[in-house]
């Protein structure tokens, strides 16, 4: 029962080839209509079996030198539809609820890396790369795409205005980024620093700032098209023959829709943020210090505590599965979504760590969570990348990324010229921009939806977006080693401090006298509450100052007493160095 474009209609059986044999049950059922449970849990068992591979795959990746995002792809790639087929057609849209959870821990992560006392002095580099990357992204665009044009199948025949629509909506679509990619490309290589913090920075504001010009854009080459042909209606309404007030009236009203989104995204941000505080506080640790009994009592300790741990990773991911799932749910049932669900997860993220006094538990927690979670996303994310429509349109698809690729080099070097960054960071910039995914499918589809000529348009986009995400990481990887913001093996990150850095939230112990028992019990509730503690002796600091008064913390502190000074740990700091 397939038609002639190899799809099943609603309700014909497909019969299960025999390569296919690893999901015997439910993938090539129903192309189209509802799975049983029992089809659903399979492919999802199946997957979770595929996700494990992957990840042995992006091992002998990183062997190579590849990134895991890249691995992970090219593992999704290889057993999605389009090669081995152990992922079928409709199966990703059933394990939709992967995306769902995975996007939300995203987007509390992406969140929590927004720490102010650390980004305040970013802002001004952040907001010149944004302006250099938005202009010079819409005017090379533009004249590229009208230039050209004559290379462009679906572009022929086309009047200027329809050319000059097609322009904007490309150059528009191409400001979209991937902040997924550039977390999970972050966090696999710990890398910290400057470029680090402006590249993910403006990733995570471009694809808010790409939802509003969208808006924006579309509403004008509606606009354009409506002038053009006399106003007989905009777009998809020429074709179809439409109601033209209606249309109108709904163009307009999506910016109002988005404000009032992210009126709401913020205040759902703001109420997960605090379950989420909620939920780091109930599963905090005991100290060492309060555990009492044998060892009997000690392993009963360690049991609730793993329980208590396991406990957050559930609420973690509920929590980001939950605020993606009641978007989906209002635009079924309302038509329209009530918010816009990685903006709630991002505010989320930001309140705890700057917010709360558990910055540090939920970076630790997130760290836990991390490697799962990408490696199913992004396998997924491979298993769904449309490599038949990518063949079918790829001469347009690498005209489009190439412009693209162009535009963000010369954006990245404009924007960092006008914030001031090193040379190195700016001409590098580029490399850290490129990726595409989530939000840039969806603006394309909405052209598909809203203009006549957008499905050819739309899927020339789709196969650049898939170019953007292979060839994204690799270079964003390189870009940050280059930069050299990715620790060397052996530095233990955590255990270095510089006590002279700007405190937050942060204290200087000083023990007087050395053995004091209660200095331990002091310490470890404080870190547990948050505080960066650092400890050190009296008698030392006296003798190197010459002062009867101990410096305040991070302040006058010399060389030797940085050496002194150490950064206590819930297990007990090493033992205070004698004066």
């Amino acid at each position: 029962g397939l038609d002639n474009n190899g799809t099943a209609a609603a309700g014909q059986v497909l019969v299960t080839p025999a390569h296919n044999a690893f999901l015997p049950a439910s993938p090539y059922r129903f192309e189209a209509g509802e799975q049983s449970r029992r089809d659903r849990a399979l492919m999802t068992l199946a997957f979770l079996v595929l996700g494990v591979a992957s990840d042995m795959a992006a091992r002998w990746g990183t062997a190579l030198g590849m990134p895991k995002v890249t691995a992970y792809l090219a593992f999704g790639m290889l057993v999605g539809p389009y090669c081995l087929m152990l992922i079928p057609y409709n199966g990703p849209s059933h394990l939709a609820f992967i995306d769902q959870t995975s996007l939300g821990f995203i987007g509390f992560t992406a969140g929590g890396k927004f720490f102010l006392n650390e980004l305040r002095d970013y802002l001004r580099p952040v907001a010149f790369m944004i302006a250099g990357l938005v202009s010079v992204t819409y005017a090379f665009n533009m004249a590229a795409v009208l230039a050209l044009s004559d290379f462009i199948p679906f572009m022929e025949g086309m009047g200027a205005t329809q050319a000059v629509g097609v322009a904007l909506l490309v150059a528009c679509i191409g400001i979209a980024r991937s902040p997924s990619s550039a977390i999970a490309i972050i966090s696999e290589l710990g890398a910290k620093g400057p470029y680090t913090t402006v590249v993910l920075a403006t990733t995570v504001a471009l694809d808010v700032i790409v939802i509003v010009l969208f808006s924006m854009t579309s509403l004008g080459v509606s606009a354009l098209e409506k002038a053009a042909a006399g106003g007989e209606g905009p777009g998809r309404m020429l074709a179809a023959g439409g109601d033209e007030d209606a249309s109108g009236a709904k163009s307009s009203d999506v910016l109002v829709i988005f404000a009032l989104q992210m009126a709401v995204s913020v205040i759902v941000g703001f109420l997960v943020g605090n379950v989420l505080v909620l939920a780091l506080v109930r599963a905090s640790p005991l100290p060492e210090s309060r555990c009492c009994g044998g060892p009997r009592a000690r392993r009963a300790l360690e049991g609730v505590a793993q329980v208590l741990e396991g406990s957050q990773v559930a609420l973690f991911l509920a929590l980001g599965f939950l605020v993606f799932w009641v978007e989906q749910e209002s635009s079924e049932r309302l038509g329209f979504a009530i918010m816009q669900p990685m903006i709630a997860c991002l505010t989320a993220g930001f309140f705890v760590v700057n917010f709360s006094n558990y910055r540090e538990a939920f970076h630790d927690l997130a760290e836990a969570v991390a490697r799962p979670v990408y490696v199913a996303y992004f396998t997924l994310a491979g298993a769904k990348m449309a490599l038949d429509t990518l063949v079918h349109v790829l001469p347009v698809a690498l005209l489009f990324f190439g412009v693209r690729v162009l535009s963000v080099v010369l954006g990245g070097i404009v924007g960092g010229r006008l914030a001031g960054l090193p040379s190195q960071h700016s001409n590098c910039a580029w490399m850290g921009l490129l990726t595409q995914a989530g939000v840039a499918l969806g603006l394309a589809q909405s052209v598909s939806e809203q203009f006549a000529w957008g499905p050819p348009m739309a899927t020339a986009l789709i196969g650049a977006v898939v170019l953007n995400q292979v060839v994204g990481p690799p270079l964003m990887k390189y870009a940050i080693n280059a930069c050299g913001e990715v620790p060397k093996k052996g530095d233990d990150a955590k255990g270095q401090l510089d006590v002279r850095a700007a405190p937050y939230r942060r204290v200087l112990v000083v023990t007087e006298p050395r053995n004091d028992p209660t200095v331990a019990d002091i310490c470890e509730h404080l870190v547990l509450a948050g505080w960066e503690v650092v400890i050190t002796d009296l008698p030392a600091l006296l003798k190197d100052h010459g002062a009867s008064e101990p410096p305040s913390p991070g302040k006058g502190l010399g060389d030797a007493e940085d050496r002194r000074a150490k950064r206590w740990s819930v297990g007990g700091p090493p033992p205070p160095p004698a004066g």
